[in-house]
Order: structure tokens, then sequence, then C-alpha cells
């Protein structure tokens, strides 16, 4: 991999967000598409998933260097905790890493955060 300094980084953060909605919206079904997935769409869409869930990982390990605590780091923390957890399980290291990551962004958002605040404001985050 190529070293790139944050501000490097994140001077294209737009392009990040811009690649991160087109997959978004390139994986969702088309609604005159059926219903059906073709034989072997299944891995297709896992693997797509996994790689969304790395540029987001992305994404969150930029804003942490550079505009750590602002609101989209938050939010983007609290999806990215989402998504590991429920692709990993909660006791996984990869869905650990990312809580620990969420509840940074939350503290340098926020200040002291508890547990039970932690849980509230993650799901106010992610409107669950």
């Amino acid at each position: 991999p190529v070293f790139l300094p944050a501000p490097v980084q994140a001077s294209v953060y737009d392009l990040y967000d811009l690649i991160s909605l087109a997959a978004d919206e390139g994986s969702a079904p088309h609604p005159s598409a059926s219903q059906t997935a073709p034989a072997g769409a299944a891995p297709a869409a896992a693997a797509e998933e996994e790689l969304d869930t790395e540029r987001l990982a992305w994404c969150v390990r930029i804003l942490g260097h550079v505009a750590r605590g602002t609101d989209a780091h938050a939010y983007l923390s609290a999806e990215l905790m989402m998504r590991t957890v429920n692709r990993f399980g909660e006791g996984h290291v990869e869905a650990e890493t990312a809580v620990r990551g969420c509840k940074e962004g939350f503290r340098a958002r926020y200040g002291a955060v508890s547990d039970a605040l932690f849980e509230e404001l993650a799901s106010a985050r992610l409107n669950v």
C-alpha cells in the first residue's frame, strides 16, 4: 500500500463518500428487477459488502486523524460498528475494534460517555 499523509487522504474524502454512495446505490436492487437472485449471486454480494465495509473503515480512519469528533466521524464510526458487529459477531476482534473506535469518536465529540449513554447515542445515530 502507498502511504499518504492524513491531510492528503482527507482532501479526497468527498471522493470516498461518493464512491461509498455509488456502491450503496449499485448494490441496491433495481425496482424492476426480479426478487430472486441468480445462482452464485450471494458470494458476490458478500464480497461487495466486505469491500464496502473496508471502504467505510478507511473513511473512519481518515476522519479519526483529521476530523476527530465531528458529526461525520461519529456517524460513520457508528455505521462501521453496526456493520462489523453484524458481520463478525460481538466477540470478534474486528467488532470489538469498531466498538472501541466508535466510543472514542463519541468521547471526542461529547466528552465522557457512560456505556448506557453510548448505547443511546449509537442507536440515535443509526436511527435504530
